[in-house]
């Protein structure tokens, strides 16, 4: 996976989804929208299914994206 905190293009599930990331202590990799009003629309996958989470492509910005505040 690339770099904590930056926007990135996945598949998880049959859903394509633009998200930022982290993976926590126990390894579930977290895709969190970077509007706090979709704070509900998280997705986390297990670290079991990781391997079935496609990282298609790395968001282009020309700014650092802040952290979720939810997160």
């Amino acid at each position: 996976m690339p770099d904590e905190m930056q926007a990135g293009l996945f598949y998880y599930k049959g859903k394509a989804y633009v998200r930022q990331w982290c993976i926590d202590y126990f390894g579930t990799l977290h895709l969190l929208p970077s509007n706090p009003a979709r704070a509900g629309e998280k997705v986390s996958v297990p670290k079991s299914e990781i391997d079935s989470c496609l990282f298609l492509g790395k968001v282009l910005t020309d700014y650092t994206l802040p952290e979720p505040e939810y997160r």
